[in-house]
């Protein structure tokens, strides 16, 4: 199950958060954690991060390269999104 969506642009600004359960994360915080994943994965060399999972859920990452727009969409664990 789709437990929220956020999108972020490129500047790691909020632009967009939608929550489909009643547990909503909060989006300014989200924004600041993914852009620290991001310098993280820049700084070890490890490329663009595509998911991260955690015990009950995960978050599954996109970036749209002609706006540079992130999406993230948090699901519950071993939902598989169809690309």
């Amino acid at each position: 199950m789709i437990r929220q969506i956020f999108i972020i642009n490129k500047f790691q600004a909020p632009v967009f958060s939608r929550a489909f359960t009643n547990h909503e994360l909060d989006l300014s915080l989200m924004s600041g954690f993914f852009s620290a994943l991001d310098a993280f994965a820049e700084q070890i060399q490890g490329g663009q991060m595509d998911s991260l999972t955690f015990k009950d859920f995960q978050f599954i990452f996109s970036i749209d390269k002609s706006t540079g727009l992130r999406f993230i969409i948090n699901t519950d664990k071993g939902d598989s999104i169809i690309e």
